[in-house]
């Protein structure tokens, strides 16, 4: 009898203690619900599968997705790999820069590259999205000097010092300190301008267009997605103005303080979502017509040619060699394709087509 009674009182008081919100009920239920594993389970680290931060082989003469050009004058090609986040000279004896197929933001790793361009000093300047990253690469291997901006250069913004989504870059014909460095920033739907101070750090000088503000094909005060970029002999700044389709040519006449902008001339003819564009020693402006699948070939005055016709893939830049060779690279088939300067494609010049990296057993890809 008395064992039953002290039973009953026990039930009594745990059930006290449960409706009460007691700590004891909360540890006794979450007790309750506890799963623990067998008895004398451990786990031991055994190996690893895979190269830690290298998802395929290094291997320069294939490309992932390239997307902007630059030949400098020994005729050095640069290519941007957009899914690759590296920039790949074309001669072979040069060390990639950026860690390949591997996206993050540091002195020698990309986040997303987009375009490059040398200044009047020499070293390579890439877009990186939210940043521009200079480097030294006169030698084998490439040596980091500057991230612009200087601090959280991973942050994008829409202030002055800060940039989201570029895609162009380029220089004027001047030399520093005096020269000028434009930058297509994107998603800020401008064109950001700025020159160097005497330890060769960008100062900002002014904004083309307006922040944050997108223009029609008839507004020539303001761009939608400004892409690539180009530098005419007069030094006017030339605009891949993308989805308006259409080329815009801006100058200054008081060092960029303020600036004027035109649709370029076309001679008649029209663009769908231009990428690239670049200007020829001889002073011809070449226009990767990207949605046409064609390159445009004009004068100054803007008289126009259809130089390539039905390109294989999807044209995102163009640069025309000394002889007028017209290099292209193909997004879509991962190859930079060369042109003679009559537009009849003579070779691959760099890439195999639909293949953007070796593969092997030793590596992994985003495993999941």
């Amino acid at each position: 009898m008395k064992q039953g009674t002290l039973r009953l009182l026990t039930i009594a008081l745990i059930a006290v203690l449960v409706i009460s919100g007691s700590p004891g009920g909360a540890d006794a239920s979450a007790a309750a619900a506890l799963s623990l594993g067998k008895p004398g389970t451990t786990y031991a680290y055994v190996t690893s599968y895979g190269t830690v931060e290298e998802p395929y082989t290094v291997n320069t003469n294939l490309l992932n997705h390239p997307t902007g050009l630059y030949l400098d004058e020994t005729e050095t090609l640069f290519v941007n790999e957009e899914r690759g986040y590296r920039v790949v000279r074309d001669d072979s004896q040069y060390n990639p820069i950026g860690l390949t197929g591997t996206s993050f933001t540091d002195d020698y790793v990309f986040s997303s590259t987009s375009d490059m361009a040398k200044d009047s000093d020499g070293t390579l300047w890439v877009g990186d999205w939210s940043r521009v990253v200079q480097y030294d690469v006169t030698g084998v291997d490439p040596v980091f000097l500057q991230n612009f901006p200087p601090t959280d250069p991973w942050v994008t913004g829409s202030s002055n010092d800060r940039f989201d989504n570029v895609l162009g870059i380029a220089f004027d014909r001047l030399d520093k300190p005096a020269q000028h460095m434009f930058v297509s920033d994107a998603n800020n739907q401008r064109v950001q301008v700025f020159g160097f101070d005497a330890e060769g750090k960008p100062v900002y000088i002014n904004t083309i267009g307006e922040t944050g503000v997108s223009g029609d094909d008839q507004d020539n005060a303001r761009f939608n997605r400004p892409a690539r970029l180009a530098v005419d002999l007069n030094n006017r700044l030339l605009v891949a103005d993308s989805l308006n389709n259409r080329v815009q040519r801006c100058a200054t006449t008081d060092d960029w303080s303020s600036w004027s902008c035109e649709t370029f001339d076309l001679g008649g003819e029209t663009l769908s979502y231009p990428q690239g564009i670049s200007v020829a020693a001889n002073g011809n402006v070449l226009i990767a017509d990207s949605n046409n699948n064609r390159v445009l070939r004009c004068t100054d005055a803007g008289a126009c040619a259809v130089v390539v016709t039905g390109f294989p893939g999807w044209a995102s830049d163009v640069e025309a060699k000394a002889n007028g060779d017209l290099l292209v690279s193909d997004w879509a088939e991962m190859v930079v394709r060369r042109f003679n300067a009559q537009g009849q494609e003579q070779d691959i010049h760099k890439g195999t087509p639909g293949v953007p990296y070796t593969t092997t057993e030793g590596h992994f890809f985003s495993p999941r």
